[in-house]
């Protein structure tokens, strides 16, 4: 997953992408978003306030990159390009889902959130003619074991920093082996095909007390 405007090299960007393609045998899936954090972008000297507009150029010269026999550097494993998820859900963002992507992945506010934006992804899908069903992807924060919960409150707000999306982060936290249980199966009952969980303080051991959560 990747903030798209902060790759202000498209042809070196589209080189790399397609690169990974190859060495991970066509196994590379692309997430893509604008971000809304404008440290980010003063940090990289990228105006906050062109980034759509970069996002999509960024897009255009990939995918022709891509498709071009006459471009530098390797053909990706995957015809076409890899397969591009987007996140987002503004008009813009639906948009570059429909015309580039494979599907839809969602923030970290919780399976509530991801059920009341998927009616507009779907109708997005369908609007546009696409054939089949938008790849839904989501995704979660969970911190489990000793202090699971002040460690996973103290990283999400040293992360975020401030504002609605930081409460709602931290809100929808996992910090049971209980809640990670619940919350998976109730991202699966909302029709999600991959969730993907975020492990917050500890090491290694998150792998494993996950496992043990979900009955791995």
């Amino acid at each position: 997953m990747l903030l798209a405007p902060l790759r202000t090299n498209h042809p070196l960007f589209a080189k790399a992408t397609a690169t990974l393609d190859r060495l991970s045998r066509g196994r590379l899936v692309l997430g893509l978003a604008p971000g809304g954090r404008e440290d980010d972008y003063n940090a990289s000297g990228v105006e906050f306030d062109q980034r759509g507009k970069l996002f999509d150029a960024l897009l255009e010269r990939a995918v022709r990159q891509w498709q071009d026999d006459g471009g530098i550097g390797p053909h990706p494993a995957t015809g076409g390009g890899p397969p591009l998820l987007f996140g987002g859900f503004t008009e813009r963002a639906l948009r570059r889902m429909t015309t580039y992507g494979r599907g839809w992945i969602g923030g970290a506010q919780g399976v509530a959130n991801f059920r009341t934006i998927l009616p507009r992804v779907r109708q997005a899908w369908r609007d546009a003619g696409k054939a089949g069903a938008p790849r839904l992807v989501a995704t979660a924060h969970f911190s489990l074991g000793p202090d699971a919960q002040q460690r996973l409150h103290s990283r999400l707000a040293n992360y975020y920093t401030s504002g609605t999306y930081t409460s709602e982060s931290i809100e929808a936290g996992l910090s049971t082996p209980d809640e990670v249980a619940r919350e998976v199966a109730a991202y699966a009952e909302a029709g999600c095909d991959e969730l993907i969980l975020f492990p917050h303080g500890g090491g290694q051991e998150q792998v494993d007390l996950l496992a043990d959560a979900v009955g791995l």
